[in-house]
């Protein structure tokens, strides 16, 4: 988790007691898939005050998703699953955001549907975070996205 204390930083969310949770959370559940974590993204927003708000932490191997809900919570709550090929479809949705750089202004939502739409995961970003979730999208999303026939007319 070391490798990530600077996008802990840059989110705002950086403090000796979140990043030992996030670690401890982070070694605790990519431990039992036992699969290299690539990436890892938080989902957050702002909230009126302005603050950051952790929804959840999502850690992309080759093979797994894996979402921890509440993450600096005291209780452990997470979903895991073999994501290769299996995005239905995404919605993405934008504010204030160019898609090449992101301002203190800037919001973006992409919510992944999975399994025939009975599963989704729901990623939120603001500020900075913004380039972040587009190369998630890019890089995790984009490429496992479920396509087994195209039509044509």
């Amino acid at each position: 988790m070391i490798k990530y204390e600077g996008y802990l930083k840059e989110l705002g969310i950086y403090t000796q007691a979140n990043f030992a949770k996030l670690t401890e959370v982070y070694n605790v559940v990519s431990g039992l898939c036992n699969d290299d974590i690539l990436s890892i993204f938080i989902s957050e927003y702002q909230n009126t005050e302005k603050t950051v708000v952790v929804e959840s932490l999502f850690l992309f191997s080759d093979k797994y998703l894996i979402e921890i809900k509440q993450p600096l919570g005291n209780n452990l709550n997470w979903d895991i699953i073999n994501y290769k090929g299996c995005f239905d479809f995404i919605d993405v949705k934008s504010s204030s955001f160019d898609y090449h750089l992101a301002n203190n202004d800037s919001r973006l939502t992409v919510v992944s549907y999975l399994l025939n739409a009975t599963f989704s995961n729901t990623f939120k970003a603001s500020g900075k975070n913004c380039n972040h979730l587009l190369e998630i999208l890019n890089e995790r999303i984009k490429p496992n996205l479920n396509i087994k026939s195209v039509v044509t007319t």
